[in-house]
């Protein structure tokens, strides 16, 4: 799988938010084609580091231990791997993650979802002071069920003013 173009120069990280995590501790279809993209953006030199967001949600463990699994699999060095297991939404991702990405000074970053969801999570992290940029998987329509694509648009149409106004309210707060 090639990765769609990256930012120039390369980004500082990676951030690659989260998903389901299945029974077994399987990634869901989702995570995985997640993971994977990630992967390969960092194999292309995308950036040096990759930290993985996603907390515990109905199987254990948590996404980004599922991610960070996935990728040592898919040959990214443990090394260049970052994760933050506590978060459960994509505010909580930006916020939590936040703490790592200015711990060690990556204030460039691409950040790694479905297409659908990041404008709403650069949105989050561009609030937050980081300059930020987004890169999604290919997603082949006839492996997504169109009622599941619809509701998942849906959401982030809702959830995009009610972001907006968390991410002002949080930023008037904390005076990025």
């Amino acid at each position: 799988m090639q990765p769609r173009q990256h930012p120039q120069p390369p980004a500082d990280a990676i951030v690659l938010l989260g998903a389901a995590v299945w029974t077994g501790g399987r990634p869901s279809p989702t995570l995985f084609r997640r993971i994977e993209h990630a992967a390969a953006l960092y194999h292309a030199g995308a950036a040096p580091v990759i930290v993985g967001c996603g907390g515990l949600g109905n199987h254990p463990p948590a996404e980004a231990e599922v991610m960070k699994r996935e990728l040592i699999a898919l040959g990214v060095p443990e090394s260049a791997i970052r994760t933050e297991i506590r978060s459960r939404n994509t505010l909580e991702n930006a916020v939590f993650s936040a703490r790592i990405l200015r711990r060690e000074k990556l204030e460039n970053i691409l950040i790694v979802s479905d297409r659908y969801h990041l404008p709403r999570a650069v949105l989050c992290f561009k609030t937050l002071g980081f300059s930020a940029a987004g890169s999604g998987p290919g997603c082949s329509v006839s492996k997504t069920p169109l009622n599941r694509w619809l509701y998942a648009c849906l959401r982030e149409t809702a959830a995009y003013p009610l972001y907006l106004a968390k991410m002002r309210a949080i930023r008037k707060r904390s005076r990025f």
